[in-house]
């Protein structure tokens, strides 16, 4: 199972391969939808020209001649989604523009939210970000172009995620290589449409401080660090930093010296209705930063190593509280992520593989176990705050590159309100993909909202929109 600490993962950048690479929207996307209490993006204003919120809206990017094959879409389904069937797409002239006006090699991504789709062409060569949006995920319009250096980018290499609150969309950038990923730059918009860009440095800092997950759900967004110059033996451990945020602009540092949180270590965090949760481990661990049994610091001989998952909840990101795991077992090492099935419901999952565990909880505060398939992980996960899907490209080793390569369908799965996973019907026009995956990178490749799934290819020459159905 993957793991939340995005620091350990390998990415290698060839560049030959980057116009190759497809980059799934995954990473636990969460959104606030219509009605969710206490928040509700759709009270926000929209300004002229923008959305309206209907998945409806008259298609105006069709070429005359070209029948459009979708002239409407409808809200999709309430309820756990059964089956979903699919239509292929050409490729719009909004689409072509944006991959063109970033350039040869760039790659196109596609993110979903309660209102609508967004889009984006990057071409991290010449740091070109350009992006589109949609209401119904089918009939598309030519965005803005935005500029990393104005949000203060060391190296744009892919959007990683786009997150909803109730005040609208933060745009993640992510850079780095060599088994160092984190977040690079931000973008807020509030109607999926206008970008800003909104400067790390005086809320974040700059390295050795290192942000490597930022989430977002009905409470508003919680970003996780790391504090490099605090590791031991270049690994961090006790050394986290958390902040919390309404609108993607103004953070607060959560108070991680405080006694909730005293011989812990915060992995993950997720926003849900009515407050935070923060995933980890508490209690002292062997990975690099605490002495084997037997030896000695200069201050006193290290304790047994012992790590517990461990949660905590906040209703304002001021006041923690310590929640325990029931059955949750005390182990040598591991890592904990955290992730939104649903505005009110989250997973937490400790481990990897077929030795996790998981649990989930409705409120943040009382949890239960539940079981999982092998090998879900965080990036898996995809949700509007009213619908989810678990998105699992199927891989193979290829001996003529370096990475391996997905070819076929994508495996769609769903999490009810009971937490078992079932798994989604495919039909009509199934999306056939190959694309190399490169250190698991697929982040962008699938998008739900209102309406349905989106999937595209890498360029952005072939889109495919997924009508889902409660049967």
């Amino acid at each position: 199972m993957e793991s939340t600490f995005v620091r350990r993962r390998s990415w290698y950048r060839l560049g030959g391969l980057v116009a190759l690479t497809a980059l799934v929207a995954a990473g636990c996307v969460g959104a606030t939808p219509t009605g969710s209490p206490p928040y509700s993006p759709r009270a926000s204003a929209t300004p002229t020209g923008s959305p309206t919120g209907s998945p409806t809206a008259t298609p105006t990017s069709t070429p005359t001649g070209v029948v459009d094959p979708l002239p409407s879409v409808p809200t999709a389904p309430s309820g756990t989604w059964g089956s979903v069937n699919w239509t292929a797409l050409p490729a719009t002239p909004e689409f072509g523009a944006n991959v063109s006006a970033a350039g040869g090699g760039s790659t196109f991504q596609v993110f979903g939210w309660s209102r609508g789709y967004v889009g984006f062409a990057i071409n991290p060569n010449n740091q070109t970000l350009v992006s589109s949006y949609s209401t119904d995920g089918v009939h598309w319009h030519a965005g803005q172009t935005l500029d990393p250096a104005a949000a203060d980018s060391s190296g744009l290499m892919m959007i990683r995620t786009v997150v909803e609150s109730p005040a609208g969309l933060l745009a993640v950038g992510w850079t780095g290589g060599c088994g160092e990923e984190y977040v690079d730059s931000l973008w807020t918009s509030p109607d999926g449409i206008s970008w800003q860009p909104e400067d790390m440095g005086p809320v974040f800092g700059h390295y050795p401080i290192e942000v490597t997950r930022i989430s977002g759900g009905a409470a508003g967004y919680v970003a996780v660090g790391y504090d490099l110059s605090l590791a031991v033996n270049s690994v961090p451990a006790h050394n986290s930093l958390v902040w919390t945020s309404k609108d993607g602009r103004n953070w607060q540092r959560v108070a991680l010296e405080a006694s909730p949180f005293k011989n812990s270590a915060i992995n993950d965090g997720v926003s849900i209705s009515g407050g935070f949760v923060l995933a980890g481990t508490s209690g002292l661990g062997n990975c690099g930063y605490s002495v084997e049994p037997g030896e000695t610091t200069s201050a006193a001989p290290a304790p047994a190593p012992v790590l517990t998952p461990t949660v905590w909840w906040s209703a304002d990101g001021s006041t923690w509280t310590r929640k325990s795991l029931p059955g949750a077992v005390a182990t040598d090492d591991g890592d904990t992520w955290a992730c939104s099935v649903s505005d009110q419901a989250m997973l937490v999952v400790f481990g990897v593989g077929d030795s996790s565990h998981a649990w989930g909880s409705k409120d943040g505060r009382n949890w239960i176990r539940v079981k999982l398939p092998p090998n879900i992980a965080e990036t898996d996960i995809i949700t509007t705050g009213q619908h989810n899907l678990v998105v699992k490209p199927a891989t193979a080793p290829d001996a003529t590159v370096y990475y391996d390569v997905t070819s076929g369908p994508l495996l769609l799965r769903t999490i009810d309100d009971s937490f078992a996973v079932s798994s989604v019907i495919q039909t009509g026009d199934v999306p056939n993909l190959v694309y190399y995956q490169g250190g698991n990178y697929t982040y962008g490749l699938v998008a739900i909202g209102p309406t349905g799934v989106v999937v595209t290819n890498a360029d952005g020459s072939q889109l495919w929109f997924g009508t889902p159905s409660a049967k």
